[in-house]
């Protein structure tokens, strides 16, 4: 089994542009289309499928836009409809209600919407929840309506159902809504653009996607905890693999891209725009084209297409990203560029010229920017970012391999930044800097405890008794472990908790070991500090830890992972103040590190931290117009 998608089918079938795809049993799946139907595709072994059905019965209107509304129920989930069933909405204003086993007439008609009806969801007690244009949500239990959800202002792109009973919505109108027993508890605004799609992550809350290219993590309660940066145009869905571990989401730039955890870690082009995608049983992933077909990729090799065949449509997604793309290079001065961007600072000013050439440090080119335009430095970091997030790889279903730390270039190190590649696509946007922050919360914590281990390891065989007190022994190991499997597990962070005696091994292993030798440990403590329960524990030592870290000997891998460890006490109150408070020792402690001969300490420094510590400095905003 591979471990990166291939393409394995392109299926023709729709005479119109696929709104939806659904997953059924055994890699079979179900799509609906423009051209007002839906068709159930059954996998007949290897890249091979057939249409077996096509449920017509919706009306086609004046908009043509056909059947968007699709939804399964799986067998044995509804009281009702114990076979299972497929669900369809369309601009009819119709829902219908599909014996899965078969039958050329939907078993059920429900009406009620005023307008399109473009998304579903069920419950765990069994009713059917529908999304529409009409700007409201319809639960229904049976042939019955029994609760209309009213307060969206716009429509209601994507509804989902949360196993305490609450439901989510999201809409044109920029908004989530929670729901709970038919009354909105929440409303959440922070998005500039229209929001897409919805995916509930098991265990940890759920996944949103909009119109501002962003992929959205937030708890179930509604609080985001990441934003996802890689996207270039509309992001029309998300999807969330059967085991939780990894997610998916495409859009209006034509990819699809897969996380997991926070990392993308392939991105699959397409020669078109994508409006959906699923997972299916069998660990293949399926879209949605806006080409009218239907793409199946799969990870086993026995079910991808030959070579020949995916090199030929490699040719066409690179043909589709390369129309998408700016053309040719720009010149700033006598220097050309792969990237421009005009960065308006002051109103009526002209405008600055950024530049970026794909596959340079965006870090580099943020301080270049920075340097001839004499701006302030702790715009370094919102710099990067920009261009980071406006710059995007295109890649044709091959992986992105092992990240490389933009810092240190070094693979083990933390993966908080990601490089564009060879080829970019450009999006406009409103401002700099990003509208939200990005913790350097990234990481693959096997390799980092291995070294922990490893010098762990090396203290107790030294002959020094002095060293060999260094170790963690016994008990200590034991709970220095229990924690680090308590971190690894970032679903878990909104219920896990930590005993007194993981927190002392930790500390014990902080505050003894050599200062070179303490590189790993400040890695582990970067990522751990955005734990609730982890982070906010080291208050007390904090300033001792920077003061400890940050000295003018301390080998530059411990300044660097103590920069980042700064970054990210941001993220909670108590550590905040800490910091706040100690505002003048720590930007003294970090000026000394100004004329640093090592380029990446004074990067790190100025991109994780600078920004932070002026946050209470109210100051010019770059601003990109439109």
């Amino acid at each position: 089994m591979s471990s990166e998608y291939q393409l394995s089918a392109e299926l023709p079938g729709h005479s119109g542009e696929v709104r939806s795809v659904r997953g059924l049993t055994g890699g079979s799946f179900v799509s609906s289309s423009k051209d007002a139907t839906a068709r159930i595709w059954t996998h007949t072994g290897g890249n091979s499928y057939e249409c077996a059905r096509v449920l017509e019965a919706h009306q086609q209107t004046i908009e043509k836009g056909g059947v968007p509304g699709l939804h399964v129920i799986p067998a044995g989930r509804h009281p009702n409809l114990t076979a299972g069933a497929v669900i369809t909405g369309g601009y009819d204003r119709l829902v219908m209600v599909w014996d899965v086993e078969g039958g050329n007439s939907p078993s059920l008609t429900l009406i009620g919407h005023q307008g399109a009806v473009v998304c579903f969801d069920d419950t765990p007690e069994g009713d059917l929840i529908s999304g529409s244009t009409d700007n409201t949500i319809r639960i229904w239990r049976g042939t019955q309506c029994i609760k209309v959800l009213e307060g969206h202002k716009f429509p209601v792109w994507s509804v989902l159902a949360l196993p305490n009973g609450d439901i989510v919505s999201c809409s044109g109108d920029r908004t989530i809504k929670i729901w709970r027993a038919g009354s909105c508890i929440k409303t959440i605004a922070d998005s500039s653009e229209p929001i897409r799609g919805l995916a509930h992550v098991p265990g940890l809350g759920f996944l949103s996607c909009s119109n501002d290219a962003l992929v959205k993590l937030w708890t179930y309660d509604g609080e985001v905890q990441a934003a996802l940066v890689g996207h270039t145009n509309f992001v029309f869905a998300v999807a969330v693999s059967a085991d939780g571990t990894e997610f998916a989401s495409c859009g209006e730039d034509g990819t699809v891209r897969i996380w997991r955890g926070l990392d993308c870690i392939q991105v699959l082009q397409h020669p078109c725009g994508l409006w959906s995608l699923d997972f299916l049983d069998n660990g293949d992933l399926v879209t949605a084209g806006q080409d009218s077909l239907v793409r199946v990729w799969t990870r086993d090799a026995s079910r991808a297409l030959p070579i020949s065949i995916r090199t030929e449509f490699g040719s066409r997604a690179a043909a589709y990203a390369s129309a998408a793309a700016p053309g040719g290079k720009q010149k700033i001065g006598n220097k050309e560029y792969d990237h421009v961007f005009d960065v308006q600072l002051n109103e009526g000013a002209a405008p600055l010229k950024l530049g970026y050439n794909s596959g340079d440090n965006p870090y580099m080119a943020a301080q270049e920017f920075i340097t001839q335009n004499e701006l302030q430095q702790d715009f370094l970091d919102e710099i990067a970012k920009f261009i980071i997030a406006n710059t995007s790889r295109v890649e044709i279903g091959q992986p992105r391999g092992p990240e490389i730390d933009p810092f240190t270039q070094d693979r083990y190190r933390p993966q908080g930044s990601v490089l564009p590649a060879e080829h970019t696509q450009s999006r406009s946007t409103d401002i700099i800097p990003l509208k939200y922050p990005m913790f350097l919360d990234q990481g693959n914590f096997a390799p980092i405890v291995a070294k922990v281990l490893q010098l762990n390891q090396q203290f107790l065989e030294d002959p020094d008794p002095a060293r060999q007190s260094f170790a963690l022994v016994g008990t200590e190991m034991n709970a220095f472990e229990s924690a680090m499997r308590t971190l690894k597990e970032t679903s878990r962070y909104h219920s896990s908790a930590f005993s007194a005696q993981e927190i002392s091994a930790f500390k014990k292993a902080l505050s003894t070991w050599p200062s070179d030798q303490r590189f790993p440990l400040l890695d582990l403590l970067r990522l751990g500090t955005v734990h609730p329960e982890f982070g906010p524990k080291f208050a007390s030592e904090l300033m001792s830890i920077v003061n400890n870290n940050l000295a003018d000997d301390s080998p530059a891998p411990s300044q660097i992972m103590t920069g980042r460890f700064i970054a990210n006490c941001f993220k909670f109150d108590s550590l905040k103040a800490v910091l706040l408070q100690n505002a003048e020792a720590l930007v003294e402690r970090l000026n000394s590190h100004a004329t640093s001969a090592n380029k990446n300490v004074r990067a790190a420094l100025s991109a994780c931290c600078l920004k932070h510590i002026n946050n209470r400095r109210k100051r010019k905003q770059l601003r990109f117009p439109q």
